[in-house]
């Protein structure tokens, strides 16, 4: 029999178990998820007779794939075809039109989390939930060594496609290459995580991450670089309102120096002189989600007021 572990219960991780389970009936499957749900971006909550998504909210029918798995394997019980317009509202509850968009758009009356939660129903997968996997060891024939490894403090974090590679400089009596480098996954400090995690939350998506040139420490003050964060404001409740969100971190002892630059929907006359954007510097000396939420909140509430 054959042993499976996936890490992490989004709607991938679910699509691969329903995949694996078929293809391996009597593989023993296993999925560990940090949250208390499943689905990943996609989520689900419930107040009194109200279901309601605040992460991903619908499926389009451009794929015939996705035609094929809502038919044939999800099932069309519950299946909501969304024909009215898709409004939006902000944190004030002015409600305001959302995208001109015609295209089919389904849901559930469960909520969107019905797609992990049917894959993951028609296969034999056991998911924990809270449950979070800190590191992975390979165990078999293969000679391995424990290696700890002190980083800086204010190493670039490996997300959304910043590389981290470590060198190999001391003397190892001819085990490895003295000029081999070896690529790390460098995880956020736990402040930078809770950033990570309430923009994830507030419906911004990480497009992209990297390490530019700061040799005036202008966003920094002790490195000729910085980390810079893209988010993409689709899904959220500003994404009709923004172009999208870029981060830039300063890692420090005792907090983190966040600068906030929140480029808003602007005409092409503003984007040329560059008054779409606004910059704020935010100072994340804890890790109270509630508190850096509303920094957060606050700072793209009062970008979109001026």
């Amino acid at each position: 029999m054959v042993d499976v572990g996936v890490v992490g219960a989004g709607a991938g991780a679910a699509a691969l178990s329903y995949v694996v389970d078929g293809a391996h009936p009597s593989a023993d499957l296993t999925v560990l998820e940090k949250s208390g749900g499943v689905c990943g971006r996609a989520a689900t909550r419930r107040r009194d007779d109200v279901t309601y998504d605040y992460g991903a909210n619908y499926l389009r029918d451009d794929d015939a794939r996705v035609n094929a798995l809502v038919a044939d394997v999800l099932g069309t019980d519950g299946l909501a075809d969304v024909t009215e317009p898709v409004y939006t509202f902000d944190a004030d509850g002015d409600v305001s039109p959302g995208r001109d968009d015609d295209r089919r758009k389904w849901s559930y009356t469960g909520g969107l989390t019905q797609i992990a939660k049917r894959l993951f129903a028609a296969t034999d997968a056991t998911v924990h939930r809270h449950t979070r996997v800190e590191t992975l060891e390979r165990n078999g024939e293969t000679e391995t060594w424990s290696v700890t490894v002190d980083v800086p403090h204010a190493t670039p974090v490996t997300r959304g496609g910043s590389d981290v590679w470590l060198a190999v400089t001391a003397d190892t009596g001819g085990l490895t290459d003295p000029e081999e480098t070896a690529e790390l996954t460098v995880e956020p400090t736990p402040r930078l995580e809770t950033v990570l995690d309430v923009l994830a939350e507030l419906g911004f998506s990480l497009e992209l991450s990297e390490c530019l040139g700061d040799p005036d420490e202008r966003y920094t003050t002790d490195r000729p670089y910085v980390q810079r964060f893209e988010f993409d404001p689709e899904g959220s409740e500003y994404e009709d309102a923004l172009d999208g969100i870029e981060v830039r971190t300063d890692p420090r002892a005792d907090d983190l120096a966040v600068v906030v630059d929140v480029d808003r929907h602007a005409g092409v006359l503003s984007e040329l002189l560059q008054t779409d954007h606004e910059s704020t510097t935010l100072v994340i000396d804890s890790t109270d989600r509630s508190d850096v939420e509303q920094q957060f909140v606050e700072t793209i509430e009062n970008a979109l007021s001026n």
